[in-house]
């Protein structure tokens, strides 16, 4: 079976939407909790995109 192509583009649209969320919200608590522990993240562990300064800046919309 196939999805037709209105179908995919939202799903996929949706997907890209959380993909982005994820990322934010995952850099947003590696770096509030680094402000307490004043450790680097471990080895392994991919860098944060952000500072905790731009992660602050972003307005969540309820």
């Amino acid at each position: 079976r196939s999805i037709d192509a209105q179908r995919h583009t939202a799903i996929a649209s949706k997907l890209a939407i959380q993909e982005r969320d994820a990322a934010w919200w995952r850099d947003a608590c590696l770096l509030y909790f680094q402000t307490f522990s004043k450790r680097p993240f471990p080895a392994g562990v991919e860098t944060s995109r952000k500072t905790l300064d731009e992660v602050k800046a972003v307005k969540i919309s309820e």
